[in-house]
Formats: C-alpha cells, sequence, structure tokens
C-alpha cells in the first residue's frame, strides 16, 4: 500500500467516524463492523451504515413503501386491457413512453 493509499483510508475513516460521532452517537468501534462477504466490498461499513441511518430518517412516499407511479396519461387498467388483448409489453410501452418492465409491473398491480 502507498502512503497516498494510506492517508487516503485513514482520512476516509476518521471523517466517517466524525459524522458517527456528530450525530450524537458514540460508535463501538471507529472502523465499524467488519463483516465481510464473499467478494470485496466496494464501500466501508461505516459509511454504509451511516447511509442507512439517513435512509431510515426520510420519510416514507406511501404507507407500503414503494414511490408513487408516474402519470402517463392512461390508465393501468387500460394498459392490462391492451395486454389481455395480445398486444405486446414492448408496443404498449413504445406508445405511453414507458419500458416494458414497467409496463409489465403495471399490468401485474391490475390482477
Amino acid at each position: 500500500m502507498t502512503q497516498g493509499s494510506y492517508y487516503s483510508l485513514v482520512s476516509r475513516a476518521r471523517k466517517a467516524f466524525l459524522a458517527l460521532w456528530h450525530e450524537g452517537e458514540t460508535p463501538s468501534r471507529p472502523w465499524g463492523n467488519d463483516v465481510r462477504g464473499k467478494g470485496p466490498r466496494a464501500k466501508n461499513v461505516t459509511v454504509i451504515a451511516v447511509r442507512q441511518r439517513l435512509r431510515d430518517r426520510r420519510p416514507a412516499d406511501k404507507p407500503n413503501g414503494s414511490r408513487a407511479g408516474r402519470d402517463i396519461g392512461v390508465p393501468d387498467s387500460v394498459l392490462a386491457d391492451r395486454y389481455r388483448a395480445g398486444e405486446s409489453l414492448s408496443a404498449i410501452g413504445a406508445s405511453v413512453g414507458l419500458g416494458p418492465n414497467a409496463v409489465a409491473a403495471r399490468v401485474r398491480k391490475q390482477r
């Protein structure tokens, strides 16, 4: 490990520790819980913990936690009827400006 890499790692760890400290929480370990999976982690565990805590503080869009669907000007029931009539998901999506997966999700909700 080069000296620059070492300084960078220590600096990031110190910033993460201070972020936890300034949120009113005294971390048990400044490096976070070092839980390692099968593959290499792209992010520090402490960074992930801070992001999860911030995400938990955000208000939910809906009671079930999902986002509100984009208004496309066509009711989902019409999309479901077109799909049941034999039109492909790609063709329906192209006509309303959605991808086939988004159309499939809206059709599934209408069942």
